[in-house]
């Protein structure tokens, strides 16, 4: 067999962005018609197929008729080397010039990287020098440093149909200065700077955002130790879930010495807000402490703990001929439900004996039984938190599986 010469008048690449434009030659005897001229407002074929067009001679410059086995191999390489994928067709040839598609589903072609064609006809070796792969408009947008920039919504969408595939990567290698993998802003107050959904129908299951820092994967998701993401904003994070059973945030930590959950700022600390009657905070084991300095390191003072819901005031009064009458701080009164039985527990500051009595809604007064009659004293009102007077011991039954028996 004669040997074959080709002359690729375009090779059109869009690498899943493909678009049957650019440098022609002319059409093939194969290639659809109309595909090159689209309506406006329609949508290209974005299949991943690499259409190329050329014109086949023999080695004396006649062009060439008939069908031809021709295997189409891409590298990333100009010459020598290992092709990425190959597709081999069977091509129809008329008057030198023909019309093919190949799929530029290859799994080596990541990051943009410069590739080459290289061409096999029948039993002939490849021909030289392969021909340079360049973008065709479409593809040409999501070049390095590319702005994407529409009026309509969205204006990316990136979508993976693979059950263990990424829709999107994006990573900054710069081994100084500060790397950003992905930067969300938005221009609206009301708008987000970024929105992630997860599809998964299982609760437990998949993840919505995953932050990984470099050496760690999903399966890390109880030993994480590291920053897996950071929120800046007039609100940070948002944890939203509609289901009766989860978790808005979840904050896990395989460290002894590690935190599951740590805020920190020149404001307020935590805000809870939840209906009456609902669980506000909830910590299963360990200790509610407050931190405070002092000369010899910081220390932790314990909160007490109660079977019933209380509230508690303080306060000081003195005897006046053996009496006093003590008001209930009206504020106070409003936290509280005083219609229900609430103690006072009163303690003397010299030689006296008193009691309580008359326990109003308003006021109480204490009484000298023996002893000085101008005695001061302190005392402490507790009573039943309104809207939680009925509440003492509930049980925990969602947390059943992770409380320690005593």
């Amino acid at each position: 067999m004669k040997r074959k010469h080709m002359l690729i008048g375009a090779v059109l690449l869009g690498l899943l962005l493909a678009l049957a434009t650019g440098m022609t030659l002319a059409q093939g005897p194969d290639q659809p018609d109309g595909e090159a001229a689209l309506a406006p407002g329609s949508v290209a074929d974005v299949s991943g197929r690499i259409p190329i067009q050329g014109r086949l001679t023999d080695a004396d410059g006649t062009p060439l008729d008939g069908t031809y086995s021709i295997q189409f191999l891409l590298y990333d390489v100009s010459s020598g080397g290992t092709e990425l994928c190959s597709d081999t067709n069977s091509v129809d040839v008329d008057n030198g010039l023909f019309y093919s598609e190949i799929l530029g589903n290859c799994s080596g072609i990541e990051d943009g990287q410069q590739l080459y064609l290289g061409i096999k006809v029948e039993d002939d070796p490849e021909m030289t020098p392969r021909q340079g792969i360049y973008p065709v408009p479409y593809a040409a947008t999501l070049r390095p440093g590319a702005v994407i920039s529409t009026t309509g919504y969205p204006a990316l969408h990136v979508e993976s149909t693979n059950t263990s595939g990424r829709a999107l990567r994006a990573y900054a290698t710069a081994t100084s200065g500060t790397n950003y993998g992905v930067v969300g802003a938005s221009g609206s107050p009301d708008g987000f700077a970024g929105y992630f959904y997860n599809t998964s129908a299982s609760p437990n299951t998949g993840f919505a955002v995953a932050g990984l820092h470099p050496g760690y994967s999903v399966s890390d998701i109880t030993s994480w130790s590291h920053p897996a993401g950071y929120f800046a904003g007039r609100i940070g994070v948002i944890g939203y879930t509609k289901d009766s059973a989860g978790t808005a945030m979840l904050g896990l930590i395989n460290d002894a010495d590690g935190w599951a959950g740590m805020f920190t700022g020149i404001g307020n600390g935590v805000r809870i807000s939840v209906p009456v009657g609902k669980q506000g905070l909830e910590v299963i084991d360990g200790t509610k402490n407050a931190v405070v300095g002092t000369d010899d390191g910081a220390r932790l003072l314990y909160t007490e703990e109660s079977t019933e819901v209380w509230f508690t005031d303080y306060g000081f009064g003195q005897l006046e001929d053996g009496l006093a009458v003590i008001p209930i701080d009206a504020i106070f009164a409003q936290t509280v439900n005083l219609e229900e039985p609430y103690h006072v527990f009163v303690q003397v500051y010299g030689d006296a004996e008193v009691y309580v009595t008359d326990r109003t809604a308003t006021r109480f007064e204490v009484h000298l039984r023996a002893g000085d009659p101008s005695v001061e004293f302190s005392y402490r009102i507790v009573g039943k938190r309104l809207g939680y007077e009925d509440d003492r011991l509930e049980r925990a039954p969602w947390d059943d599986d992770l409380a320690l028996n005593p």
